[in-house]
C-alpha cells in the first residue's frame, strides 16, 4: 500500500466515523415539538393517575365499616 492509499483510506474512516457521531449526538437533542409531546403525554399519565386514586377512595369511602365485635364473657 502507498502513502496516497493509506491517506484515502484514513479519509473515508474520518467520513464514516463523522456521520455516527453526526448520528449519535443528534439523537440526544430533542425538538421543541417532541418535548411537548412528551409533556402532554406525561400529563395524562398523571391525570389518569389521579383519576384512579380518586375513584378507589370513593369506592373506600362509600364501603360502611364493620362493627368490631366484642366477646363477652
Amino acid at each position: 500500500m502507498n502513502t496516497s492509499d493509506i491517506v484515502l483510506a484514513i479519509d473515508a474512516e474520518i467520513a464514516q466515523l463523522q456521520k455516527v457521531k453526526v448520528l449519535l449526538t443528534g439523537t440526544d437533542l430533542m425538538s421543541a415539538e417532541g418535548r411537548a409531546k412528551i409533556a402532554a403525554a406525561q400529563k395524562a399519565r398523571w391525570a389518569k393517575s389521579k383519576r384512579v386514586a380518586k375513584k378507589a377512595a370513593r369506592k373506600a369511602a362509600s364501603i360502611p365499616a364493620k362493627k368490631a365485635v366484642t366477646a363477652v364473657a
